[in-house]
């Protein structure tokens, strides 16, 4: 940004190292890059990914995100380490078909989801801050954004992903998938699923 440039300029460095997850579009002065694989055999990320395409309707959608998480939580319970798995649904821009509000009424009405179990982590609506989703008394299990969650949130109790966007760039792709890639405790899991 024209605010990091003027602050480097500033200070006036020797070197700047940044260290990233996003993906780097342009080949720049990279010194060292981790393939999945590698991330994979350490038991960092969740690898493979299921990946699930509804023609017919949102709804649809969210049911089949609402099963695997109801799946997961059941293989859950035989872990050693406590393990909640979280579903980030990702709603449409305001004006669109499935908002946030749309997409929470949905979850309560159709799904009879408790509110409590339900954050909304948007510019405006920031349910999340202050919640320490890994503590075992959390209620959330559900949480919807926009794209707050595009960079910056990190919750290894995230497995599912459930977009209604139309999702068109690959580096956009690539950061909500990273929400869900990271294996908690850094440590495989007695249940592959």
């Amino acid at each position: 940004t024209p605010l990091s440039l003027a602050m480097l300029r500033d200070i006036r460095p020797s070197c700047v190292l940044d260290l990233t997850a996003t993906p780097v579009q342009q080949k720049t002065n990279i010194l060292y890059s981790v393939s999945a694989r590698e991330l994979e055999a350490e038991a960092m990320i969740k690898l493979p990914i299921m990946l699930a395409e509804h023609k017919t309707s949102w709804q649809e959608a969210v049911r089949d995100a609402l099963l695997r998480q109801k799946q997961l939580e059941a293989e859950a319970a035989h872990e050693d380490e406590y393990l909640r798995p979280i579903v980030l649904f990702q709603a449409q821009d305001k004006g669109s078909e499935v908002t946030t509000q749309v997409l929470k009424a949905h979850l309560l009405a159709e799904h009879a989801i408790p509110e409590r179990e339900i954050a909304v982590a948007t510019g405006n609506q920031r349910e999340l801050d202050g919640v320490n989703l890994f503590d075992r008394a959390c209620p959330v299990r559900y949480v919807i954004t926009v794209d707050a969650l595009k960079e910056g949130w990190d919750c290894s109790f995230a497995y599912i992903l459930c977009t209604t966007q139309n999702l068109r760039s690959n580096v956009a792709v690539e950061q909500l998938l990273g929400r869900v890639l990271r294996m908690p405790y850094a440590k495989r899991r007695k249940s592959p699923a």
